[in-house]
């Protein structure tokens, strides 16, 4: 009996193993440290990191502009996301989502995400919601 219970929890954490999908969003404003000139964030499941790049006296980060998803054009390169903030001086700071390795794919939701046209490369996704928390999309792990 208990040879068949390891068994079947083997098997479990194995089918658990082959996929995973988590919810990442934009960060809020309150999560990004500034250090000189370097904004960051901790990714919600603590595997990976926003990063982005300011001035030393640019006023920090004041709130929340747009978030921009660049889907992967074939199988080759990647997805990309990055979130906008409007900073003290009125100028902006992008910050980079990098995920750990290896690169998982990433989706977003069309309900919340606007796709642009940009007439000098290829199509993109917006997010203009209120709260950077709003701009969520997903992290798909492949083993």
């Amino acid at each position: 009996m208990k040879k068949g219970i390891f068994v079947f929890t083997l098997a479990l954490g194995a089918s658990c193993h082959v996929l995973a999908d988590t919810a990442e969003s934009c960060p809020s404003v309150t999560a990004i440290d500034k250090n000189g000139d370097t904004y960051m964030a901790m990714t919600s499941d603590g595997e990976g990191t926003w990063l982005g790049i300011g001035l030393d006296d640019d006023g920090g980060i004041t709130k929340f502009s747009s978030a921009k998803f660049h889907p992967a054009m074939d199988s080759g390169s990647r997805a990309a996301v990055s979130c906008s903030y409007e900073l003290g001086d009125g100028d902006y700071a992008d910050l980079e989502f990098l995920p750990r390795r290896p690169e998982p794919d990433l989706s977003v939701d069309v309900s919340t995400w606007r796709q642009k046209h940009d007439p000098y490369g290829p199509s993109y996704y917006e997010c203009t919601a209120q709260s950077a928390l709003d701009c969520s999309f997903d992290v798909i792990r492949r083993p």
